[in-house]
């Protein structure tokens, strides 16, 4: 303090301190999610194995377990908790891409009271491929990323491996990996702009990124999200498309994606449960002999719903709204 001056010193030591106050608290609500996240999961695991044993002989379990296996898990916790762990996600990201490019803002040392210290702010643009480790953190956020953007726009992407490989590489890795350089650059050309010196280096990094989320979600987007659809189509993926009058239609969307050889002509009724797990607010416990009751389960011993025979020779558990 001596040497600087005591003012400059309170000066960088307020402005330089709260920039990793603010990281370690984004970094600690982020590893709280994921701690949730993950518990979650096995208690969602565990749910549906003891629901799926209490099923009665008429029910179809092989089919049943065979649609648990490829509905992904993790998509089907994050949608069940999606405003939660979209927070949680969003504040990793942005720890990540802080950690990733050594971002930082700080006034520089004076020697004298007399002269005011310089604010400048020091990122690496390209630090998330600096190493073999920041690739694999690029990688495991690509997901992130996808869940966050994407996953509630293309339902049933996630069950099918190939799909969803390319999806999270064109849609997420890819842009990912580009944003992450635009918006290093952004944050240091605002330290030379007074008209954004009264926001926090971090709370503008902030804003960048729900501006990349809003614009990746918008129609800005979409010649680029048609030419990684056309990608999807020549791997062997299909849009089958939801009756109309079905509530589905509502719940998950106008289609949902599957292999072309399970792709009917037809508008369908009947979606894989694999699909309807990841859809945010289904209860599993409502599904019963290829129903979904909406409102709740409802059993009618005697009047058994007749289903189209397709449905029971399928390997996926598929389910309609009654």
């Amino acid at each position: 303090m001596l040497v600087q001056g005591t003012e400059a010193s309170v000066v960088v030591t307020t402005s330089n301190g709260s920039e990793a106050i603010l990281l370690n608290f984004i970094a600690l609500v982020s590893l709280v999610g994921y701690v949730f996240f993950f518990v979650w999961i096995i208690l969602y695991l565990r749910r549906t194995d003891r629901w799926i044993r209490s099923r009665p002989a008429t029910e179809n379990t092989q089919q049943m377990r065979f649609s648990m296996v490829k509905c992904n898990v993790s998509s089907v916790v994050w949608m069940l908790h999606r405003n939660s762990m979209t927070i949680t996600g969003f504040l990793g990201l942005v720890a990540w891409h802080i950690g990733a490019s050594q971002a930082s803002c700080s006034w520089g040392a004076a020697t004298s009271v007399s002269v005011d210290p310089i604010y400048a702010c020091t990122c690496n643009a390209v630090g998330h491929f600096s190493t073999f480790g920041e690739w694999i953190r690029l990688l495991s956020y690509a997901w992130v990323f996808f869940a966050l953007v994407f996953m509630d726009l293309m339902p049933g992407i996630g069950i099918h491996f190939k799909g969803y490989a390319v999806a999270v590489l064109l849609l997420s890795f890819v842009p990912l990996a580009v944003w992450a350089i635009v918006l290093a650059e952004l944050l240091k050309v605002r330290a030379g702009l007074p008209a954004l010196a009264w926001i926090h280096s971090q709370l503008y990094l902030f804003l960048l990124w729900l501006i990349v989320i809003a614009i990746m979600r918008s129609r800005f987007a979409r010649p680029y999200i048609v030419l990684v659809e056309y990608c999807l189509v020549k791997i062997g993926m299909r849009k089958q498309a939801i009756d109309r009058k079905s509530p589905f239609r509502v719940l998950i969307g106008e289609y949902f994606w599957t292999q072309a050889h399970l792709v009917r002509p037809e508008e369908t009724a009947y979606v894989p449960m694999s699909v309807l797990l990841q859809t945010k607010g289904v209860d599993i416990s409502n599904i019963q002999d290829h129903s979904y009751y909406t409102y709740g389960m409802e059993v009618h011993p005697d009047d058994k719903i007749q289903h189209p025979a397709w449905v029971h020779t399928q390997l996926e558990y598929y389910v309609r709204v009654h």
